[in-house]
């Protein structure tokens, strides 16, 4: 390592890997033999003590943390000197403490390997009871976690790569070593060894768990350069994509395929750095399986997307339990509804068949009629107008008369009709450059009305009801994760009441046909205008969204499509 490399802070000295500290100690004292202070003799010493060495000069300072590393070493060689030399070379090591076992023959390796723990074993492969590539291999069987540098002769250097290519850490030609180099390699071994356990242990946990590991190539039809082996969940196999035999767009559902493809392009144009997807794949059976896909982007140095990153699990299970759920709903609200407009009806028709039959009663007595038919034709009224509201929501009513207006006029002027003799005060917030919007006048007052008479209910005890109305532009940061029915410029509107608020468990059905939480009649509701007002709006091609908190209050949020600038 260069040695301006190693002039810098504690910090970095602390975070090296051991042999690259090791490296740095010994390029020292390589260029300057002796100690780091012969090699700033003009530079006086400030303090140099409990395996810290501080130097101080006038334009720099060196700090030298002397991290320790203690080493249990395995030392399997039947020649002495060969030994004696290994042993003494290893002592000018700096930063390295060896604690070695040397045995001669490989029984009695493999027997220390049962019941003593190592950090490395140095292996010669030519021992008295063992001889060649054997040596290694039964080595390596009884301790494969151990990581092993072999010795062998020159005439052997095909033997040690064979034992480097079958699993060994590195070998070593003996005659040809030297201290700083057989640190080096040890420190190495153990570390590269480290290194691989935990890959090991990463991909174990992968290739067992749910989640396929997947890296794309960011080129067309996203060929794939690496799958984790679980991927068989799916009925295929690492070779299918890595070979390129098959393709992943070509798994990927077709009904899905277009809109995949322009959600990659959008993401990636866009830099974000990772995204998620839900989308269906064919499996190798032919069947239609749902997955959530986490992608990070992999970008060259020069900002191109290289390479995608993906971690797909199957959520087949979760989207059919998800599917089945929704079925409950709308059966469960279809029920309501119908047994909502059951009772409506019948009440109506009831008071319609009573009067008629006290008229019949009547039609001869000479008695006054009027008042019994006029009930009867009030409560028809009410039947065609109930009828009018299941239209509403049907269809949305009738086609909207848009035009451009002004949304301060009608919000104010269909509160006060709806709060009209009410202990509810209301408080405006339309900032003079609102944006105007394409609306049906009539229907969007039948919107407000309601909405109001819901808040005004939520607050029987008198009130303030805050509406704010702003420009909103879909594109804009502080819109991005709100509710709406496409990008482009809306107008929102915010009525926020001090009710008692909604329960989280009711929010998801408040717009359900005869959903309430109120009991039920013509003076408390009927659990229609949530719907109504939810039709209308969907109509306007807008969206409308209830956010509550129990005790605090509701706020209602309604999008509607701007068509240009107030003037």
């Amino acid at each position: 390592m260069p040695l301006p490399c190693f002039l810098t802070d504690r910090e970095m000295i602390s975070s090296l890997p051991f042999s690259a500290l090791l490296d740095t100690v010994n390029a020292i004292h390589f260029i300057l033999p002796g100690s780091v202070a012969s090699f700033l003799m003009f530079m006086p010493i400030i303090s140099q003590a409990s395996g810290m060495a501080t130097i101080r000069g006038t334009f720099l300072e060196i700090v030298i943390m002397m991290k320790v590393m203690q080493v249990r070493m395995l030392l399997v060689e039947d020649n002495f000197d060969d030994a004696a030399l290994i042993r003494e070379m290893l002592k000018e090591a700096k930063c390295m403490v060896f604690e070695t076992t040397r045995v001669v023959y490989l029984a009695e390796a493999l027997e220390r390997l049962k019941s003593d723990v190592f950090d490395v074993i140095l292996l010669d492969l030519r021992l008295p009871d063992s001889d060649g590539f054997d040596t290694y291999q039964r080595v390596n069987m009884l301790a494969p976690d151990i990581p092993v540098v072999v010795f062998t002769g020159l005439a052997d250097v095909a033997l040690g790569v064979k034992a480097v290519k079958a699993g060994a850490q590195d070998y070593l030609i003996k005659g040809q070593v030297e201290g700083y180099l057989l640190a080096k390699t040890i420190s190495y071994a153990i570390e590269h060894s480290q290194v691989e356990r935990t890959l090991r242990l990463e991909r174990g946990l992968f290739a067992g768990g749910p989640v396929v590991v997947f890296k794309w190539s960011a080129t067309e039809g996203w060929p794939v350069e690496y799958v984790s082996p679980n991927i068989d969940q799916f009925g295929y196999s690492p070779e299918d994509f890595i070979s390129g035999r098959i393709r992943y767009s070509t798994i990927i559902h077709p009904w899905d395929l277009e809109r995949i493809a322009g959600e990659i392009t959008a993401y990636s144009q866009s830099g974000i750095p990772y995204f998620e997807q839900e989308y269906r794949i064919v499996d190798a059976n032919g069947h239609c399986r749902w997955v959530y896909d986490f992608t990070t982007v992999n970008r060259s140095h020069q900002g191109a997307i290289t390479h995608y990153h993906g971690y797909v699990l199957d959520i087949t299970v979760r989207k059919q339990m998800e599917e089945d759920l929704l079925k409950a709903r709308k059966l469960e609200a279809t029920g309501i509804m119908a047994g909502g407009i059951a009772h409506d009806f019948n009440n109506l028709l009831t008071t319609i068949l009573g009067n008629i039959d006290m008229a019949c009663e009547d039609a001869g007595s000479g008695r006054d009629l009027l008042p019994v038919l006029t009930d009867a034709k009030k409560a028809l009224h009410l039947t065609i107008d109930l009828t009018k509201r299941f239209l509403t929501i049907a269809t949305g009513g009738a086609p909207p008369k848009c035009c451009p207006t002004s949304i301060e006029e009608v919000v104010k002027d269909a509160t006060r009709l709806a709060l009209s003799g009410s202990n509810v005060e209301c408080e405006y917030f339309f900032p003079d450059d609102l944006w105007e919007v394409d609306v049906d006048r009539a229907q969007m007052s039948h919107v407000i009305v309601n909405l109001m008479l819901n808040a005004k209910e939520a607050m029987p005890e008198g009130g303030i009801i805050r509406i704010m109305a702003e420009n909103a532009d879909i594109e804009s940061t502080d819109m991005k994760n709100s509710p709406s029915a496409g990008e482009g410029r809306y107008l929102r509107i915010s009525i926020r009441d001090q009710g008692a608020g909604i329960p989280e468990r009711n929010l998801a059905r408040v717009f359900d046909p005869y959903f309430s939480t109120k009991e039920r009649g013509s003076q408390k509701g009927m659990g229609l205008g949530l719907t109504i007002a939810h039709s209308i709006i969907h109509k306007h091609g807008g969206r409308i969204d209830v956010k509550s908190e129990v005790g605090i209050g509701t706020l209602v949020n309604i999008y509607l499509p701007a068509c240009g600038a107030k003037s």
